[in-house]
């Protein structure tokens, strides 16, 4: 997060982020060690019950795009990264 780099969004520094967007950025963009299942389990258990907060927010977002009650249910998909 501290890094320079295009991105599609503005990057703030951790240190300027308010509480609300370290929340966010934690939950996001989690990091385990290789081989930690504990953390790695918490980790999926905490960002499948953030969806619920989540996927309101991003129905919202659409529903400036598109007519909602046609075209919303299908495009909200969320994947789990390893690198």
């Amino acid at each position: 997060m501290d890094r320079s780099y295009d991105a599609p969004h503005a990057i703030k520094k951790y240190s300027d982020m308010s509480n609300a967007e370290k929340r966010y950025a934690h939950i996001m963009y989690p990091l385990c060690l290789n081989g930690d299942i504990e953390s790695f389990k918490n980790v999926l258990l905490n960002y499948k019950s953030f969806l619920l907060e989540l996927i309101p927010i991003l129905y919202n977002k659409i529903s400036n795009y598109f007519d909602v009650e046609d075209h919303v249910f299908g495009y909200f998909s969320f994947e789990v990264n390893s690198g």
